[in-house]
């Protein structure tokens, strides 16, 4: 039972769901000026339909593809803060599109989120409905909401049908936010264009990184054997005039090394993190 209700606890739940209902402004906006909206009838489906044209203009506009793929990250998956951790990041772009390939599958991608935002939005709107409805007739009134099914009359036991309305509701609108989750991934995901070029940068970034390693570990290795074998000719000398000329080498040598650290410091941090973890 407690695994059932965990999704209640987690944010991601409720930014999907918000995620879902915003898509279904769209829809609802058309509705309003044709066909209407009165009353549930087989006329007000055209509204699944009237947007999509709309979305499928919207999808040759290349910003539009990092517009949706800003708000997958932010809304779909849990954050760096969350309890259960996601690597969204790297399946979800947030780049304009570059290709024709890009906006067909943006255009795939706001279809299936009208669709999906207008279903969710029906279930909620319907799921108070029936928890409203069941709670008067528990309470003896049975005119409270108008649900798409008349009750036959009233009775307290309908107060035991509300938590059953709230749970189905948030399990249509949680099972829908892990399919956009899912979705998200193949159809905002990075092209093979972008796989190859984030490819590239990592193979450069690693040959970089490599080329300081093998320099750091030259100079440094050079100070610290120059500094050991001074340190012990000078513990073993008589003269301190030798003396004193073994610990200014060893002094020097460290100063040189540390500032070759440092600038091998300096050059790792102003290496670029990898595509996938940049702000957008």
């Amino acid at each position: 039972m407690p695994g059932l209700l965990s999704p209640l606890t987690r944010a991601v739940t409720y930014t999907r769901w918000l995620h879902l209902l915003a898509s279904s402004v769209v829809p609802f906006v058309c509705a309003a000026i044709w066909p209407g909206l009165n009353s549930p009838s087989p006329d007000d489906w055209v509204i699944a339909v009237v947007p999509v044209p709309l979305a499928l203009l919207a999808a040759m506009v290349p910003v539009v593809r990092r517009a949706e793929g800003l708000q997958a990250r932010l809304m779909l998956f849990p954050g760096p803060h969350a309890r259960v951790r996601s690597d969204a990041d790297q399946g979800v772009s947030a780049v304009p599109s570059a290709s024709l390939r890009d906006r067909a599958r943006t255009a795939v991608w706001l279809v299936l989120r009208l669709e999906a935002g207008l279903i969710v939005a029906l279930v909620t709107g319907q799921g108070m409905a029936f928890s409203l409805t069941f709670t008067g007739a528990a309470l003896g009134r049975a005119d409270v909401a108008d649900p798409i099914v008349r009750l036959p009359g009233t009775g307290w036991a309908y107060g035991l049908l509300v938590p059953v309305i709230v749970l189905l509701t948030v399990a249509v609108a949680v099972g829908a936010g892990a399919l956009m989750a899912m979705a998200a991934r193949r159809l905002l995901g990075p092209s093979a264009k972008e796989r190859l070029a984030e490819l590239e940068e990592r193979t450069e970034r690693m040959l970089e990184h490599n080329r300081i390693a093998r320099e750091l570990h030259d100079s440094i290795g050079h100070a610290l054997t120059l500094a050991v074998v001074q340190a012990g000719a000078a513990r073993t000398a008589a003269d301190p005039e030798f003396t004193d000329r073994a610990l200014e080498t060893v002094e020097e040598t460290g100063r040189a090394a540390l500032e070759d650290l440092e600038r091998v410091l300096m050059v790792l941090r102003e290496i670029p993190p990898p595509l996938g973890s940049r702000p957008a």
